[in-house]
């Protein structure tokens, strides 16, 4: 072997480890770059390594405050979100979901204003930059209108301004607390416990009152699937709660997919069939379907070697797996129906917020407005896009979903 070759293998190797590396930081499960062998890449691996032991440092305590933000639930609450953008209005209703309360949600701050003479809330979220009237003038109309209810309300701004004093502005203005912008699950919610009546926070979510029997959970029923490596799966996804999306993802897009596998194999369209197997085969690891992982690899590999031998003896047996599965996880999962159908102006609006989110890598926002998308009935020209789209969004794949969008809205244009 050459030198000059070797050289080109390093380099090369290290570039894959440094990609996994990176894609083990956005799933959540951040790792060390072995120094060793690196060659050309050893300062940048060392400087890598650094930064993982800063993002672990900084998980055991973000780990350690989300437990503790999401330990509670607030049903009788009612809360205000005030923000001219219908995204970023969805995403907060997500995000405050799990505690139960009634959110409302209004679009202006003339709106809020009204809405702030005619009821009384227990804490009041609003956007800073908004048209006609932003979120300053509009809390000084909250605070100083003689006929307002929600003088003594806490009111919380909202804001992409991080700049270094901008919080201290915002408190010298009267604002309760700054909240910032793309808004994180864990500052939220510790922030709404923080300012609710203690009287309106209730027990521990999820816990069973005295002698009621505990429903089987989601992963304790994935669990007795026998052809499902769950902890190799979890170790994927890096945390029972995105391995739950994952799975549900996966159950909900196969039948389409087995049948275009299915459809590809009879009409005999090798490549894209080796494209669908490929697919296949990520999207079964990332559960733990190993069986069926290595079976669809065994099959890429027979479509990129043109072994039509092989395609035609396993494709069945892989359909046939690839299907039961699905049958099997489904049945985990409630099955949504009677779905509302979803408009093309809002499909726009939620492309435009993914492209923007995914390009910052702003996943949490992204599962956001996915979770939000799953209660509509998708239209035909978006569907297939869509079941692509959740399943690169389940890998994290960014730059598989921006090329996605990009193509989406070209075709549109």
């Amino acid at each position: 072997m050459s030198m000059e070759y070797s050289n080109e293998k390093t380099e090369k190797n290290s570039v894959e480890l440094l990609g996994e590396a990176v894609k083990n930081i956005l799933c959540g499960t951040p790792s060390k770059l072995p120094v060793e062998d690196a060659g050309a890449y050893s300062k940048v691996f060392l400087a890598f390594n650094s930064f993982v032991d800063e993002i672990q440092s900084a998980n055991i305590s973000l780990k350690a405050e989300e437990t503790d933000s999401a330990s509670y639930s607030a049903p009788d609450a009612n809360i205000l979100v005030v923000d001219d953008s219908s995204i970023n209005l969805m995403i907060f209703e997500d995000l405050a979901a799990p505690l139960g309360s009634k959110v409302e949600s209004l679009d202006s701050g003339a709106k809020c204003v009204q809405s702030c003479k005619e009821k009384k809330y227990d804490i009041i979220f609003v956007d800073h930059l908004m048209p006609e009237m932003d979120g300053v003038e509009t809390f000084h109309h909250i605070k100083e209108d003689s006929d307002s209810l929600n003088k003594e309300t806490p009111i919380i701004i909202l804001t992409a301004n991080t700049d270094d004093g901008a919080k201290e502005e915002y408190m010298k203005e009267g604002f309760s607390d700054y909240l910032g912008k793309p808004m994180k699950p864990e500052k939220l919610l510790s922030m709404i416990k923080q300012y609710l009546p203690k009287e309106l926070i209730k027990a521990s979510l999820g816990e069973a009152s005295e002698g009621e029997e505990k429903e089987e959970s989601p992963i304790e029923k994935i669990k007795a699937i026998s052809v499902l490596d769950v902890d190799s799966g979890m170790e994927f996804a890096g945390s029972e709660k995105l391995y739950l999306k994952v799975a549900a993802e996966f159950a909900e897009t196969a039948p389409s997919r087995a049948d275009k596998i299915e459809t590809l194999y009879e009409t005999m369209a090798i490549r894209e069939y080796t494209i669908e197997v490929h697919a296949l085969k990520s999207s079964a690891r990332l559960v733990g379907a190993k069986d069926l992982s290595n079976l669809a690899k065994e099959m890429e590999d027979a479509g990129n070697a043109n072994d039509m031998d092989k395609i035609e003896g396993f494709t069945s047996k892989l359909l046939a797996d690839y299907r039961k599965l699905a049958q099997r996880l489904s049945e985990v999962f409630a099955v949504k129906k009677d779905l509302k159908k979803i408009s093309d102006e809002a499909i726009s609006n939620a492309v435009d917020a993914l492209m923007e989110m995914v390009d910052g890598f702003d996943f949490d926002s992204v599962d956001c407005i996915m979770d939000r998308l799953s209660q509509y009935l998708m239209p035909e020209k978006f569907s297939e896009t869509y079941i692509n789209l959740k399943t690169m969004v389940a890998e994290v794949a960014r730059d598989d979903i921006l090329e996605l969008l990009n193509k989406y809205k070209e075709s549109c244009q």
